[in-house]
């Protein structure tokens, strides 16, 4: 395994890097491991598609104490944290009722939600 050449300076071989999978490329949202093949696999060749779209890395150096558990959720929580932020504050005239919600798994609880 090796960093190919000009990358020496940014990345050394056996570097931990997590991957943004949400890449822009012309203004058109595609994704590593989806329209940019290489997800799932253990080396891969990483091209200017993701090292340098429009003049952004997608490839992100982690930290030598973040560990593997942490490393699989921060694209996962960096979506939730997203539309939390993105969210539209509530409204204070905003009413709230009851109502019954059935999980995944069958089980039936009461929610809070907000009338349409």
């Amino acid at each position: 395994m090796r960093v190919g050449a000009g990358l020496e300076g940014r990345f050394q071989p056996g570097q931990r890097l997590a991957l943004q999978p949400d890449i822009y490329q012309q203004g058109r949202s595609t994704a590593y491991g989806y329209t940019i093949p290489g997800g799932l696999t253990q080396y891969h060749l990483i091209g200017p598609e993701v090292l340098d779209a429009e003049g952004k890395s997608y490839v992100l150096p982690l930290p030598g104490d973040l560990g593997y558990a942490e490393t699989a959720l921060t694209e996962p929580w960096a979506c939730v944290d997203g539309r939390v932020h993105a969210a539209p504050p509530a409204r204070p005239e905003a009413r709230w009722r009851d109502v019954d919600h059935r999980t995944a798994r069958g089980h039936q609880r009461r929610i809070a939600a907000p009338w349409a």
